[in-house]
């Protein structure tokens, strides 16, 4: 786990890096510019904890055998005080 976090720590803060360093005129791109350069990235997260891969393209489905739901704040995800991670399904 450590491993994968510490490559998408990596990830995140190379996107960031391209964000700052990309001096392109916002008028003139077209909008699949930015997807490359997108920081948000949630792959080792999906897959530590749900121990299911990450949907493969932009505004993919989820499919997980395992779900989680906070029943105190009555939404789907881990409650904040948890964390998870599944190392077999």
């Amino acid at each position: 786990p450590e491993h994968i976090l510490q490559a998408s720590y990596h990830a995140v803060a190379q996107a960031l890096d391209e964000i700052r360093r990309d001096d392109t005129d916002p008028k003139k791109v077209y909008i699949q510019h930015w997807i490359h350069k997108n920081p948000v990235i949630c792959n080792a997260l999906v897959q530590l904890t749900t121990g299911s891969p990450n949907p493969i393209y932009h505004g993919g489905l989820l499919l997980a055998r395992l779900r989680y739901f906070d029943s105190g704040q009555e939404r789907p995800g881990l409650p904040s005080d948890v964390s998870a991670l599944v190392d077999q399904i």
